[in-house]
């Protein structure tokens, strides 16, 4: 959804991106997924998102300049503003939605939990969505995974 209704269109509209050889549908989707509203500091803060000076000062790639990296959640923005408009949503906002409801110990919540987890694949998910897969699991979590 993101490079295929979102990204494409977004690029031929905008001179910064068309200018930008560095800044790739994957990389951006990997800070937008993986840092800003995935990452292991994005639930500290309101709603699940880690605000722009937090990402660009501290927590997004450190291969990507200043610009780059404002450059990155501009499109994050427009990205979600054109979710808001297409009343759409992707994996993450699910993953932000559960988090919150366990924090205040919904009843569906409980009934979601479960004993054991196995998961493979580990390092293709996020931080924040590793961490819902614990809080589901009462007893015991196995990953398993390659080392990227």
């Amino acid at each position: 959804m993101f490079v295929t209704r979102f990204f494409n269109r977004f690029k031929q509209k905008s001179r910064t991106l068309q200018r930008q050889k560095k800044l790739s549908e994957a990389l951006i989707w990997t800070e937008i997924f993986s840092v800003i509203k995935g990452g292991t500091e994005s639930s500290k803060y309101y709603g699940g998102i880690l605000p722009a000076k937090q990402y660009i000062m501290e927590f997004g790639s450190p291969t990507l300049t200043r610009h780059e990296l404002q450059t990155v959640y501009w499109i994050f923005i427009e990205y979600e503003k054109w979710k808001d408009e297409q009343n759409a949503f992707d994996l993450m906002d699910l993953v932000i939605h559960l988090r919150k409801s366990n924090k205040v110990s919904s009843s569906w919540y409980q009934e979601l939990r479960m004993d054991y987890l196995m998961i493979d694949e580990v390092q293709d998910l996020t931080p924040a969505t590793l961490d819902l897969f614990i809080r589901l699991t009462r007893n015991k979590v196995f990953f398993a995974g390659d080392t990227a």
